[in-house]
């Protein structure tokens, strides 16, 4: 009896040991990654850069971090399929998310769905006052001449701020 309970904590502890070894190795594998990537990220090398923090997201896939960087490294080296999935997937999670708002908006003007970018923001604005998502609206009238409809966006943004921010002179100015 003795020997099957020594066996059998023998196998215990022997699983417990294999299995912190090979998660202590796969994080140590990620931090390497990442650093390269981050390296790479420093020196505009960004398909370098996307394939390290795409190591990163797939081993951690909820690493909004990673996912962050992974979308301005496959923005800077034209991965516009894999950011218009990895962008879809974060706004789909986090649908009130301002900064991957952004990045979807980014991508679509970037790849010239103009109509799909307007209708985003203006899905995100909802009853919200946000000056540079609504900034962002007057900016695709503007650029698809059509400056009557930015023209009255631009007004209505002077006007509010005018009420809100405006304390002196200055701030006028620098609106």
């Amino acid at each position: 009896m003795r020997s099957h309970i020594f066996a059998f904590s023998f196998v215990v502890l022997l699983a417990l040991t294999g299995g912190a070894r090979p998660l202590a190795a796969q994080e140590e594998a990620i931090d390497r990654w990442f650093d390269r990537a981050e390296l790479f990220a420093s020196k505009g090398l960004w398909r370098r850069a996307g394939n390290y923090f795409a190591k990163v997201v797939e081993a951690e896939p909820d690493d909004e971090e990673a996912a962050r960087k992974l979308a301005t490294a496959l923005m800077g080296s034209g991965g516009y399929e894999d950011l218009d999935a990895l962008s879809r997937r974060w706004l789909d999670a986090k649908p009130d998310d301002r900064d991957w708002l952004l990045v979807r908006h980014d991508l679509l003007r970037e790849t010239g769905r103009d109509d799909e970018a307007l209708a985003l923001l203006r899905a995100f604005l909802g009853e919200r006052k946000d000056y540079e998502v609504e900034s962002l609206i007057g900016r695709i009238h503007q650029d698809q001449g059509r400056d009557e409809e930015a023209k009255k966006v631009f007004e209505a943004l002077v006007d509010r701020a005018k009420e809100e921010i405006v304390v002196e002179a200055r701030d006028l100015t620098g609106l």
